[in-house]
């Protein structure tokens, strides 16, 4: 099977819901994945997005409810709404550093996750 990219930011609330199921979905499927890190934060404040600004309060109470009903689906709880912890996390420059060693880049955004939700 080839290997799947898999493209992510850290700290994004949809990177929580993939990140916590892709050891399942290898176990199921034998897929690999090629962990591939980049930061959506500069687009994010491009569109007045980021961290979930008080002016867009329908679309963050939308967003809270649909990770919580999408972790729901798949057999696990996001702690929700989740505080902001951006600055802590991890960068994806550091990630890219860590490309070569896989089980690194795995684990350190597998920790970084659930440090925020």
């Amino acid at each position: 099977m080839k290997e799947i990219e898999f493209w992510f930011s850290i700290g994004s609330t949809y990177t929580y819901l993939s990140v916590t199921r892709l050891a399942e979905v290898k176990e199921k499927t034998g897929a690999s994945f090629s962990w591939q890190p980049f930061s959506v934060r500069k687009i994010m404040r491009e569109m007045d997005n980021f961290p979930f600004p008080p002016s867009k309060q329908v679309k963050v109470n939308y967003m809270w409810r649909d990770i919580e009903r999408r972790a729901q689906g798949y057999g696990f709880t996001a702690n929700v709404p989740a505080l902001s912890r951006f600055r802590n996390l991890i960068s994806p420059t550091v990630l890219r550093c860590l490309q070569g060693k896989r089980a690194g880049v795995r684990n350190t955004c597998g920790k970084s996750t659930g440090l925020v939700y």
